[in-house]
């Protein structure tokens, strides 16, 4: 994402920043999975790509395997100079079932409350 870049989205996913920063109503993400739940039922959650004002904790001292696993294949495959992502933002986004997605069969009028029409 470049920086000052937003998506914008509706249902329910894990996110965690690879590199850079970004922000989700202004709590800033980092190198950990965050779940996030944007119903349409109110403003969708936009993820905004910011500008680093500090040096990202390695996702290697405190984290899951598998974001450690990510960030390592994404380097291995992308030389940073190379690709222009100096300054933006390298996030991974993964789809979620959780039970609350599928609200919609108990609760009729909250059948899209998590997908697109």
């Amino acid at each position: 994402m470049p920086k000052d870049s937003t998506i914008v989205f509706q249902g329910i996913a894990d996110i965690c920043v690879l590199h850079g920063r970004v922000s989700i109503y202004e709590y800033a993400v980092g190198a950990q999975w965050v779940r996030v739940y944007s119903p349409s039922s109110h403003p969708l959650v936009s993820i905004r790509a910011v500008a680093r004002c500090e040096p990202q904790v390695d996702a290697q001292e405190n984290n899951s395997r598998d974001i450690v696993e990510l960030q390592e294949l994404w380097k291995e495959h992308v030389s940073l100079d190379t690709a222009g992502v100096g300054s933006a933002s390298i996030v991974a986004i993964r789809s979620v079932s959780c039970g609350l997605d599928s609200i919609g069969s108990v609760a009729p009028p909250y059948r899209n409350l998590f997908t697109p029409d």
